[in-house]
Protein backbone atom coordinates (compact mmCIF):
# COMPACT_ATOMS: atom_id res chain seq x y z
CA UNK A 1 0.00 0.00 0.00
CA UNK A 2 2.85 2.52 0.50
CA UNK A 3 3.81 2.34 -3.08
CA UNK A 4 0.92 4.44 -3.56
CA UNK A 5 1.45 7.22 -1.11
CA UNK A 6 3.44 10.25 -2.17
CA UNK A 7 3.99 10.87 2.06
CA UNK A 8 4.42 8.66 5.08
CA UNK A 9 4.19 9.85 8.64
CA UNK A 10 5.52 8.04 11.75
CA UNK A 11 4.85 8.26 14.72
CA UNK A 12 6.94 6.62 17.70
CA UNK A 13 5.51 4.01 20.05
CA UNK A 14 7.23 3.10 23.30
CA UNK A 15 6.55 -0.38 24.93
CA UNK A 16 5.48 -3.51 23.68
CA UNK A 17 2.93 -2.56 21.57
CA UNK A 18 3.46 -2.57 17.78
CA UNK A 19 0.65 -0.98 16.19
CA UNK A 20 -2.33 1.93 16.61
CA UNK A 21 -5.69 2.54 15.72
CA UNK A 22 -6.03 4.39 12.62
CA UNK A 23 -7.77 6.82 14.53
CA UNK A 24 -5.87 7.53 17.01
CA UNK A 25 -3.25 7.91 14.72
CA UNK A 26 -5.16 10.36 12.97
CA UNK A 27 -6.17 12.83 16.40
CA UNK A 28 -2.44 12.40 17.00
CA UNK A 29 -1.26 13.63 13.35
CA UNK A 30 -3.87 16.34 13.62
CA UNK A 31 -3.04 17.65 16.57
CA UNK A 32 0.67 17.92 16.02
CA UNK A 33 -0.42 19.59 12.74
CA UNK A 34 -2.84 22.21 14.17
CA UNK A 35 0.26 22.64 16.42
CA UNK A 36 2.41 23.57 13.72
CA UNK A 37 0.17 25.85 11.77
CA UNK A 38 -1.13 27.61 14.35
CA UNK A 39 -0.84 31.54 14.38
CA UNK A 40 -0.44 31.60 18.61
CA UNK A 41 2.29 29.94 19.85
CA UNK A 42 1.49 27.25 22.66
CA UNK A 43 3.78 27.11 25.52
CA UNK A 44 3.84 23.74 26.34
CA UNK A 45 5.00 22.32 23.11
CA UNK A 46 8.46 22.55 21.54
CA UNK A 47 8.27 22.02 17.71
CA UNK A 48 12.03 21.64 17.36
CA UNK A 49 11.02 18.61 19.54
CA UNK A 50 8.45 17.27 17.53
CA UNK A 51 8.69 13.48 17.14
CA UNK A 52 5.88 13.14 14.18
CA UNK A 53 8.10 13.25 11.11
CA UNK A 54 7.11 12.63 7.03
CA UNK A 55 9.22 9.81 5.58
CA UNK A 56 9.87 8.73 2.13
CA UNK A 57 6.98 5.57 1.85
Amino acid sequence: MLEHCQQAVQIPMYGVNGSMNVTHALAIVLFEWRIQHSTSPVPSHNQNQSKIMLVNP
